[in-house]
């Protein structure tokens, strides 16, 4: 049987004085005087040693120290959490496993800082879980973050609703986007005869339109399909010879 503390420290491990004057102003203002929390560093007492989590580049990153007694804080008060059932070499055991899940690497001010390795401590000796304003300021950041993304979300949303309503009232006030008209002469001019492009002289010759359109199977032409069937060329003619078709069968 072992009691268990939870010591709360006032983050006062700025170098600058004004910076830590800062903090302990609003905890006195968000705890003392509103009662919601603050920035605070948590350590958990038992069997006569204070444990918390902190940040380094290697191992892990739990650590003791005496009680009430971190010299990068300023004690604040005590909060005790009960009596534990769990023996100390349980306790050791304990602390072993912690110590492997929890690398300071891993820190992280608001989703991993030394309150929720307090917390978790607690609750594995069964007198947890600590109060939920020790951990305010984490907590109060997890939602600004939250909020951010949600209102990120909805400007897109809103943005992309806004381009939509502003091409609707365009085509209700002028009208849908004119497309270009091609308009195609009742006759072509044949396709005169060119140079080859090698230099050489050229045996492309002059052709009609007609010709174009009827293909003769086996001259290599790219215009028949590869089963050779004519109707199934007609649909990848140019665009115009299609044209120029059209006009002659409506003169």
């Amino acid at each position: 049987m072992a009691t268990v503390s939870l010591h709360v420290y006032d983050i006062t491990n700025s170098p600058n004085p004004k910076t830590n004057n800062a903090i302990l102003q609003i905890n006195r203002v968000t705890k003392d005087a509103l009662g919601i929390g603050g920035i605070f560093h948590g350590a958990v007492e038992i069997h006569g040693e204070e444990w918390s989590f902190g940040y380094c580049e290697r191992g892990s990153g739990v650590f003791s120290c005496p009680p009430k007694a971190n010299p990068m804080y300023t004690f604040r008060e005590t909060i005790e959490m009960g009596v534990t059932g769990m023996g100390e070499q349980k306790v050791r055991e304990l602390l072993r496993r912690l110590s492997k899940e929890w690398p300071g690497r891993s820190y992280d001010m608001l989703a991993r800082n030394c309150n929720h390795f307090c917390d978790e401590f607690c609750q594995a000796l069964g007198v947890g879980p600590t109060p939920v304003w020790v951990n305010r300021f984490a907590y109060a950041g997890d939602v600004t973050l939250e909020f951010y993304d949600q209102a990120s979300t909805q400007l897109s949303q809103w943005r992309d609703s806004v381009t939509q309503f502003s091409s609707f009232t365009y085509q209700y006030l002028f009208g849908p986007p004119q497309t270009p008209q091609i308009t195609a002469s009742a006759s072509l001019p044949a396709m005169q005869s060119s140079p080859s492009l090698n230099g050489g002289s050229g045996v492309t010759a002059s052709k009609s339109m007609d010709a174009m359109r009827e293909p003769r199977e086996g001259d290599g032409s790219p215009l028949l399909a590869a089963d050779g069937n004519r109707e199934g060329n007609r649909a990848s003619l140019p665009v115009f010879a299609t044209v120029e078709a059209s006009s002659r069968a409506q003169s």
